[in-house]
């Protein structure tokens, strides 16, 4: 897979990788482990295929924020008959999605008890959970190992006028 420096954005398909502490991320087709490994813990997700899967052209957003919601647009207005699906932690922002044509589900309690996608694009921020990297393994529960799942990741520039630490 790709790997993306600390100060880019980045989308790779069948491959993961951010500016979290992960060190390595090895991602391989349906029926394969995937493995990740921090530096104090270890994570191994089953990818698996699964008969509750959405259509190839279906898509789950984790996190349809601003980058997410665009894509979920364009991936609609590219994929006529598509259903694109974004997984919040909460309700606020609902009727937004639904009026970009974005069918709006909270995440749930076990992942693995839900269907799963051939389509998945991770787009939620860290502020946005308090365990990460939990998060993101969660999220791969979702996918089915066909088509791609995309993590994306960024980083900005934070202006300090007085010399001090930033505090994000």
């Amino acid at each position: 897979g790709s790997q993306c420096g600390a100060a880019t954005a980045c989308c790779t398909r069948a491959a993961i990788s951010s500016t979290a502490p992960l060190q390595t991320r090895k991602l391989q087709r349906v029926g394969a482990l995937v493995r990740r490994r921090e530096r104090r813990h270890s994570h191994r997700v089953t990818v698996r295929a699964s008969s509750e899967a959405g259509m190839a052209d279906d898509l789950l957003i984790i996190g349809p924020g601003v980058l997410g919601s665009y894509a979920g647009k364009l991936w609609l207005d590219s994929k006529p008959g598509s259903t694109v699906t974004g997984q919040t932690n909460s309700d606020g922002s609902h009727d937004r999605l639904r009026s970009l044509g974005i069918t709006p589900t909270l995440r749930p309690e076990d992942p693995r008890s839900v269907a799963k996608y051939d389509n998945v694009l991770f787009s939620a921020p860290p502020s946005g959970s308090a365990d990460y990297v939990a998060e993101v393994s969660s999220s791969l529960e979702r996918w089915t190992g066909a088509g791609a799942f995309v993590f994306t990741s960024s980083a900005s520039v934070v202006a300090v006028s007085d010399g001090g630490d930033a505090d994000e």
